[in-house]
């Protein structure tokens, strides 16, 4: 009788089968990855979801309600155009202590700065995104403008 040799079964990432979704079709789509990862149990991206239905539904109705947060808008004193009437900074995401008012956060120095710095820290995200586009030089300079007048 001879003795069949095991096979370790390849554990892949989640990039990976990204990948090879995106390689089927040239176009990657929420509702195909959601789908794939149903029907592949002991896969990555099945590992990425929570398939338990009340545990979803709650947490979709976090999401829903951060939303409706992030699109809430309001005119500042002084101002015409509207801004967001709360903004949640990272030290209040790490803490899951949630938003705060705008109006607070432009009146309090200090957390007007922890926001600036944020923005710029996006704003060099933003960069690394787009920097194929020339048409954006001027906007990147501008920003790097803003950044070294920060630090000075």
């Amino acid at each position: 009788m001879i003795a069949k040799a095991k096979t370790k079964k390849k554990r892949t990432t989640v990039a990976g089968e990204l990948t090879r979704l995106w390689g089927r079709r040239k176009l990657l789509t929420a509702a195909a990855v959601v789908e794939w990862a149903r029907e592949n149990e002991d896969s990555a991206l099945h590992r990425q979801f929570t398939w338990d239905e009340a545990d979803a539904a709650y947490k979709w109705n976090i999401h829903q309600a951060r939303n409706l947060i992030r699109v809430h808008v309001t005119v500042l004193h002084g101002d015409t155009e509207p801004v967001r009437a709360y903004v949640s900074l990272k030290a209040d995401r790490q803490n899951k202590t949630g938003y705060r008012a705008m109006v607070d956060v432009l009146s309090d120095p200090g957390l007007r700065q922890t926001m600036l710095a944020e923005a710029l820290e996006e704003l060099q995200v933003f960069e690394r995104k787009y920097r194929a586009l020339s048409d954006l030089a001027p906007v990147f300079e501008a920003v790097r403008n803003v950044r070294r007048k920060k630090v000075a």
